[in-house]
């Protein structure tokens, strides 16, 4: 089956378009309060549209799988992925329907950020629509996946790879109420972030987790993560970098990131986890680990800059020890 398979892009992403639009203000408004921001800007986002964005910038051929209105913000995206050379074949544009939308209120001082997202058109992703970009999955390396689309969609999309000897990471986010137990079956990289992580194990397990320190709830989540079948887990810590439990060991080890002043953190892990499928793809031999330390090199440049796509570094903005291996 492998012989027969032509490779033409090192990942595919399956997932959403969401067109953010950010406002940055001194504070983040409370309930009933309401906050003049310092500056607005409108740009294309969404969790699988951004991680593809990112792995293009580094130097990845892509393809996105994802569904967009016919409308202005559609066409940006088309525009935005035709930009960085991504293959857009499977994006449709659905008439009637509006495309993601997100709204993103940023912290000015400390760059943290609260999110509220319409899904429109993503929400119209089915396993259907899935099956018909069958080619484009089986011509990638790795196949990368959120969970901002109906999960049976991504699930078939693995499957699909799976079937065809391609690897997957998901990206587990937002955590959803519910998450299909199919996913551990075909799932190579499992990458969530810390709350994203406590809720899923607590969904999986049924009880509430144990208050830690954050590092160390971490460490547990991957552990528990690990008996319900997934074989390779990475959580990301913000700032403090991410945790790693490889395949072949029982005990997750924590990698650092570099420290900067954030200016702004939305996107980042998508950043990072378009980074790790690059680095994966590009670079099959390189360890874990490595992969990982330069994913939270990338995803630290990204929030040094305001916005979210348009702050992904390129290929060109990283030093020479991010990029090549050995």
């Amino acid at each position: 089956l492998l012989l027969n398979r032509v490779m033409v892009f090192d990942a595919c992403a399956v997932g959403d378009c969401i067109m953010d639009h950010m406002f940055y203000s001194k504070k983040l408004p409370s309930p009933g309060e309401t906050v003049l921001a310092d500056d607005f800007k409108i740009g294309p986002g969404g969790k699988s549209a951004n991680a593809c964005i990112a792995m293009a910038r580094l130097g990845s051929s892509c393809a996105m799988i994802s569904k967009v209105g016919n409308d202005q913000h559609g066409e940006t995206f088309l525009a935005a992925f035709n930009d960085h050379n991504v293959d857009t074949s499977g994006v449709g544009v659905e008439k009637g329907t509006l495309t993601g939308c997100a709204m993103i209120c940023v912290e000015s001082g400390s760059g943290q950020n609260t999110v509220t997202v319409a899904q429109g058109a993503n929400l119209l992703i089915t396993p259907q629509f899935v099956r018909e970009h069958t080619n484009t999955i089986k011509s990638s390396k790795y196949v990368a996946g959120s969970l901002e689309v109906p999960q049976d969609a991504i699930l078939e999309s693995f499957r699909i790879a799976r079937q065809h000897g391609v690897k997957t990471m998901l990206n587990c986010a937002p955590a959803p109420d519910y998450l299909e137990p199919g996913f551990a079956e075909v799932t190579d990289v499992l990458c969530l972030n810390e709350t994203e992580a406590a809720l899923i194990v607590e969904q999986l397990e049924g009880r509430k987790m144990a208050d830690s320190t954050t590092i160390e709830m971490a460490k547990t989540a991957a552990r528990a993560l690990r008996t319900h079948g997934y074989k390779e887990i990475v959580v990301t810590l913000g700032a403090d970098g991410a945790l790693l439990l490889e395949d072949n060991s029982d005990e997750p080890i924590l990698i650092g990131a570099p420290k900067v002043r954030a200016v702004d953190t939305t996107g980042a892990g998508d950043a990072f986890c378009g980074a790790l499928v690059h680095f994966l793809a590009k670079y099959p031999e390189i360890p874990r680990r490595e992969a990982v330390r330069r994913s939270c090199a990338v995803a630290t440049l990204s929030v040094q800059k305001p916005g979210t796509q348009c702050s992904y570094p390129y290929a060109r903005d990283l030093s020479p020890d991010l990029l090549n291996f050995p």
